[in-house]
Formats: C-alpha cells, sequence, structure tokens
C-alpha cells in the first residue's frame, strides 16, 4: 500500500469527475522549476498558471529534509460529469510527498471568462458531485487497503476569505497491517476567472496544523498574485 495514497490523491486532485482530453483544454503536469521574473500581464494564461503552483521546493527545509515530488497519472474514473468543462488551460502540479504520511497536490483551471468559472465551481459544489467524490474515494481506500472501507464523513467545513472553501474528510479501511485512518484535506479557491483546488491526503492522523496552514497560505496567495 502507498505510503500516502497515490491513486487516493490523484482522485481527490481531479475533483471527481471525468477528464476529457480536449485541444481546448489539455492537462498538463508541472515540473517542479524556480519561478522566472517575468510580470504575470507578460505571461500566457498557461504559464502563469503553471508558475502558480506548489512545487517541493516550497516545503523544504532543515526540518523537513524528507520531501519528494513525482508525477502522477490522473485517471478517468467512474463519474461522468466533467468539473472543468470549458476550460482553457488545466494544468496540476507533481505529487509532493511529505514525509511518510502526508501528501498533497494542486489543480488549476483558467476559463475564458469569471462566468464559465463560476459554472464549473457550481458543478463542484453540487451535492450530485459531493456523493460522488465521497463514493471515490471509498472505494480507492478500500482499494489502496484492499479491504473493506467505512463511509468518508464531513469533519470540517470552513470558508477561506469571500472566494474559497475547505473542507476536510475522514474515512477508514482495513487492511492486513489493520485499520488504516485517512484524512483529506479538499481546499478549493476563485481568483478572477481561475480555479485552483489544493488536496492533502494523510496518513494515521490529520495533517500538522503549520504544515496545513502553511500550505494553504502558499495556495491562496500564489493563485492571487499570478492570476488575479
Amino acid at each position: 500500500m502507498p505510503a500516502v495514497g497515490t491513486v487516493l490523491l490523484s482522485v481527490v486532485a481531479l475533483g471527481c469527475g471525468r477528464e476529457e482530453r480536449t485541444a481546448s483544454a489539455p492537462s498538463v503536469t508541472a515540473p517542479a522549476v524556480t519561478q522566472r521574473s517575468t510580470s504575470p500581464a507578460d505571461m500566457s494564461d498557461r504559464a502563469r498558471a503553471r508558475a502558480a503552483l506548489v512545487r517541493r521546493a516550497d516545503f523544504r527545509s532543515k526540518e523537513n529534509s524528507n520531501v519528494s515530488a513525482r508525477s502522477t497519472a490522473i485517471p478517468r474514473f467512474r463519474c461522468v460529469r466533467n468539473p472543468f468543462r470549458g476550460a482553457r488551460v488545466v494544468v496540476s502540479s507533481p505529487r509532493v510527498r511529505l514525509g511518510h504520511t502526508t501528501g498533497l497536490q494542486e489543480r488549476i483551471a483558467v476559463f475564458a471568462d469569471a462566468a464559465t468559472m463560476g459554472r464549473s465551481s457550481r458543478r463542484l459544489s453540487a451535492p450530485a458531485s459531493i456523493a460522488c467524490f465521497r463514493r471515490e474515494v471509498r472505494r480507492e481506500m478500500s482499494s489502496e487497503a484492499e479491504g473493506p472501507a467505512s463511509p468518508v464523513r464531513l469533519l470540517r467545513a470552513e470558508r477561506i476569505g469571500r472566494s474559497g472553501s475547505a473542507r476536510r474528510y475522514t474515512g477508514s479501511a482495513i487492511s492486513a497491517a489493520g485499520i488504516v485512518h485517512t484524512y483529506i484535506d479538499d481546499i478549493q479557491v476563485k481568483v478572477g476567472r481561475s480555479l485552483g483546488i489544493l488536496v492533502m491526503v494523510s496518513r494515521e492522523r490529520p495533517p500538522d496544523e503549520d504544515l496545513y496552514e502553511r500550505a494553504v497560505d502558499l495556495f491562496k496567495d500564489r493563485l492571487r498574485r499570478m492570476l488575479a
């Protein structure tokens, strides 16, 4: 079983929808590169979105040296609704692993206008999408643990400023090593005509609160700086 749930992280990062590969909105996995000093106003939508993504260098320090990043192939899922329908650009960060118990990944979609972005955001927040999200997470928890999984339940929900939200879910599964507890943080922020989704998946216990707050601050601040 992967340390922090490789496939599970991909499921949550997608936003629980079927990924549709189109010429107008190809999905790109961003390499862990150093951001250039070019002004956001002089950059394309794709370049700005890629520059806004979190990367492993954001979390490296003497106290947190066990950080790695891997590209993740986003699989197709059983939900039929595409949450990013109409997006011009969809980019994904590498999967960043923080130690052995926590991983995070980000996805950003840039739309032609704020109205189209708003419709995508509402699709993600619709009851059917949330139910799909819980089913898919439960299915992947069971698959990774190779045992039955409990229903996924909401632990907390809060607003992030005027245009963001954060939800924490939890569930458990029975594996050969015992019961595996999983915590999933789903953070969504809207900026202009862009929608960003950051997910953190943690095993056994919720993520360290300082780490969580640092990740969320980086996510929303970089989104606003590059895509506002």
